[in-house]
C-alpha cells in the first residue's frame, strides 16, 4: 500500500474546500438550494474518494520466469471508487430539479449541472491535477456570472406569451387602449370583453418582452380610466 503523505492530503482537501467554496459562494448569492456548504462538502467528498482510490491500490513486484525481469503489477483499480462519484452525484443533482406548477417549466438544471461539475473538480484535486481544477473552477464561475448576464440581456428583448387583464370604467376606452398596445409593437393573439354593472373586464393573450412589459405597466398605471390591471404568465 502507498505511503500516506499528510501534507499532500491536507493540500488536496484544502484546495477542494477552496474551489468548492468559490462555486458555493456564487450559488449562495443566487439563493439556490445547493449553496455554500453543500458545494464545499461535495468537492471535499469527491477529493476524499479520489485520495482513497489512489491509496487503496498498490503495486507488487512480479518476476518474469523467462527473462528474469522484475515489473510492477498494480493491485486494485484506482478509478473504481472515483467512477461511482460521477454516477452517484446524479442523485443529489436530481434533488435540485423541480417542475414549476405555474407554467410547467423545469427549474434547477443549472444547479444540478453545477453539482456534477463541482464533483468532477473535487476528483481532479484528489488526483493531484491542481491546475486543471483551478482552471475548471474559473470557467464555472465565468459561466455562472458572465454567461448569465448575457442570457438576461438577451431574454429581456425576447417576447414571451402573457395574459393581460384590465378592469376599465368605460367600454369605449378599450379601442383606444388596443391602439396604444399595437403602437408599442405588442401582438395580441386573442381577446375577450366582459361587461359588468359599472365596469368592463378586458382580457388578452399577448406576446411581450420583459422590457416592454415594464413600459406597458407604467403606461397602464397612469391611465385614470383603468381601475386595476395585471400581467401574468400563460397557464
Amino acid at each position: 500500500m502507498t505511503t500516506i503523505n499528510i501534507l499532500d492530503i491536507f493540500t488536496k482537501l484544502f484546495l477542494a474546500f477552496l474551489f468548492g467554496g468559490i462555486i458555493g459562494f456564487e450559488r449562495k448569492n443566487q439563493r439556490k438550494p445547493a449553496g455554500l456548504r453543500t458545494n464545499m462538502l461535495i468537492c471535499i467528498g469527491s477529493a476524499l474518494v479520489m485520495i482513497l482510490s489512489e491509496h487503496l491500490s498498490y503495486s507488487i513486484p512480479e518476476s518474469d520466469l523467462l527473462t528474469g525481469k522484475t515489473t510492477q503489477r498494480v493491485v486494485g483499480d484506482p478509478a473504481r471508487l472515483a467512477a461511482q462519484v460521477i454516477s452517484g452525484i446524479g442523485f443529489l443533482g436530481a434533488g435540485a430539479i423541480m417542475q414549476s406548477r405555474a407554467n410547467g417549466s423545469i427549474m434547477g438544471l443549472t444547479t444540478a449541472a453545477t453539482i456534477w461539475t463541482n464533483a468532477a473538480i473535487g476528483l481532479a484535486v484528489g488526483a493531484g491535477y491542481y491546475v486543471l481544477a483551478a482552471i475548471s473552477t474559473g470557467f464555472v464561475i465565468f459561466t455562472l456570472y458572465v454567461i448569465r448576464m448575457i442570457e438576461t440581456k438577451t431574454s429581456a428583448k425576447h417576447p414571451k406569451p402573457r395574459t393581460l387583464l384590465i378592469i376599465l370604467k368605460k367600454i369605449k376606452k378599450i379601442s383606444q387602449l388596443k391602439k396604444e398596445i399595437y403602437r408599442k409593437g405588442i401582438f395580441i393573439d386573442s381577446e375577450s370583453i366582459k361587461k359588468r354593472m359599472d365596469e368592463v373586464e378586458y382580457r388578452a393573450e399577448i406576446n411581450i418582452s420583459p422590457l416592454m412589459e415594464e413600459v406597458l405597466l407604467n403606461h397602464l398605471s397612469e391611465d385614470d380610466n383603468i381601475l386595476s390591471f395585471n400581467i401574468t404568465s400563460v397557464q
